[in-house]
């Protein structure tokens, strides 16, 4: 059986990226970033990539638990604005 081995970013991994990585303003707002998902997300997930994580930052709606934000250890922030798009405005 052939397997991908991919690490499993955690939090204190991602962190390590983020202070190794950016700049000190940058981590600082990741790290901002970071604490408000833990206080407002319903669920955040931690990615698997090899060079670079990510934390998504998920919310309940109608649809399921949907991704709003996702951040990676190198400082980009990705905002998943089209697929918000698609639950609010009827087909």
């Amino acid at each position: 059986i052939w397997r991908v081995n991919m690490a499993k970013w955690s939090k204190k991994t991602f962190i390590d990226h983020i202070n190794q990585s950016c700049e000190n303003d940058v981590a600082v707002n990741c790290l901002q970033l970071i604490d408000f998902s833990e206080k407002n997300s319903d669920e955040i997930t931690w990615g698997t990539g090899d060079g670079c994580g990510t934390m998504t930052f998920r919310c309940n709606s109608d649809y399921g638990v949907l991704p709003l934000f996702r951040l990676s250890s190198n400082g980009k922030i990705n905002l998943q604005l089209k697929l918000c798009f698609y639950c609010v405005v009827p087909k």
